[in-house]
């Protein structure tokens, strides 16, 4: 935790004030990296101050599996309903120095390559988006349908 001291003659008043969560830090770090400023919209979306840009941050702990780091996301389209004009997933891999920022226009491409999820009713619910992270540093998208296969999307990387 921080914390902070203020000395007053006669009394010291501490302030503790909480870690940040995972996201926060994801939103944290993409402010100071992008030089963009943004505003909470709801729990996980921002826009930018001209709301041009939204952005939905989304996060995952790190899965191993070989000798890749693996992580996996819920893409729902339902964090779109916004007004902006370019949108983006903003995905926090494992912690804060890991952020790849993908328009949903790319997503959105690739969509019927995605495994989705479904309720009982057989709607989707959610497309599970699986990104790996390779021994040299570059950053694949695995899209699972009617085959596998990858997309390098480490120029998202933040």
């Amino acid at each position: 935790q921080n914390v902070s001291e203020s000395a007053n003659s006669d009394e010291s008043i501490v302030l503790v004030q909480p870690e940040l969560t995972f996201p926060e830090r994801c939103v944290k770090r993409f402010v100071e990296e992008t030089n963009t400023s943004l505003v909470r919209k709801k729990r996980s979306i921002y826009s930018d101050s001209e709301g041009e840009n939204s952005y939905f941050f989304s996060t995952s702990k790190l899965y191993v599996q070989g000798n890749r780091e693996k992580y996996w996301f819920a893409y729902r389209r339902v964090a779109l309903m916004d007004e902006s004009k370019t949108q983006f997933y903003v995905f926090g891999c494992q912690n804060e120095k890991k952020l790849i920022k993908i328009p949903v226009s790319l997503i959105e491409e690739n969509i019927e390559a995605l495994n989705p999820s479904h309720d009982d009713d057989g709607n989707v619910t959610h497309w599970h988006i699986v990104i790996f992270k390779d021994k040299d540093g570059r950053f694949r998208w695995m899209l699972s349908r009617p085959s596998i296969r990858e997309i390098d999307v480490t120029e998202y990387a933040i």
